[in-house]
C-alpha cells in the first residue's frame, strides 16, 4: 500500500482518502512518542552546516554508534564517512537511488531484495581503489513516508554474506513492528523513486 500516494486530495471535488490520512497521522504520532522517549533521534547534518531537507531518524543504538569517539584512526574514518553519507541524504543533496535488486555501485540509497520487504540501505561508497582502507558501511532502515527514513542498524559490507542480508532485513522488520505495535502501518511499496525521495535524485 502506498501511504502518501493514496492520500489523494481533489480541490475540485473536495474528496480525500481519510483512512490513508489517519494511518499516516497515527504513524507520525508514534514517531513523535518515540522521539520524546529518545528511542528515535532526529538527526541534523553532522559535518556540514545545512538545513534538514529530508528527515532521518536513528534508533538509540545507532545514534550511540554515530556519536561515540573511537581511539583507532580507521574507526574514526569509518564513522566520519558514514556521517558524510547521512549528511548527503539529510541535506537534500542529489543522490543516486536504486529500487531494483541488481544495484549499481554508484547508488547512495538502495532497496534490498525482495522488494516487498521494504528494507533499504544508505550506503558508504569507496572513494579510492584501496577499498580495504575504506570499509563500506551499510545503514539499514525503512521509509515511513517520502523523505522520512528510520535507521535501525549498521554493518560493514564486507561482513555481510548470504543469510546475513536476511538477518538484517528481519532485524529492521522486528524493530518496525516494535515501534508501531500493535498495528504496524503499511510500508510504501512503490516502484517509483519519488514516492520515497521527492526531489534531487537519480534512478540507477
Amino acid at each position: 500500500m502506498l501511504i502518501l500516494s493514496s492520500i489523494r486530495v481533489s480541490l475540485s471535488s473536495h474528496w480525500f482518502d481519510t483512512s490513508a490520512v489517519m494511518i499516516y497521522m497515527s504513524l507520525l504520532d508514534d514517531i513523535w512518542k518515540w522521539r520524546k522517549q529518545q528511542e528515535l533521534i532526529l538527526l541534523d547534518p553532522f559535518l556540514i552546516a545545512a538545513p534538514i531537507k529530508r528527515k532521518l531518524y536513528a534508533s538509540k543504538d545507532m545514534y550511540k554508534f554515530l556519536t561515540y569517539e573511537p581511539s583507532a584512526e580507521l574507526e574514526k574514518a569509518r564513522i566520519l564517512r558514514l556521517q558524510g553519507a547521512l549528511d548527503r541524504y539529510i541535506s537534500g543533496a542529489n543522490i543516486a537511488v536504486a529500487l531494483r535488486h541488481r544495484k549499481k555501485p554508484t547508488a547512495n540509497v538502495a532497496r534490498l531484495h525482495p522488494p516487498n520487504c521494504e528494507v533499504w540501505t544508505i550506503r558508504v561508497r569507496p572513494q579510492s581503489q584501496d577499498q580495504q582502507l575504506e570499509p563500506q558501511l551499510r545503514a539499514f532502515g525503512r521509509f515511513a513516508g517520502p523523505d522520512l527514513f528510520i535507521m535501525f542498524t549498521c554493518a560493514d559490507r564486507d561482513d555481510i554474506r548470504g543469510e546475513d542480508w536476511n538477518t538484517e532485513i528481519r532485524l529492521c522488520q522486528t524493530e518496525w513492528e516494535r515501534l508501531f505495535y500493535p498495528e504496524p502501518p503499511p510500508t510504501i511499496g512503490s516502484m517509483k523513486v519519488n514516492d520515497y525521495i521527492s526531489t534531487n535524485f537519480i534512478s540507477v
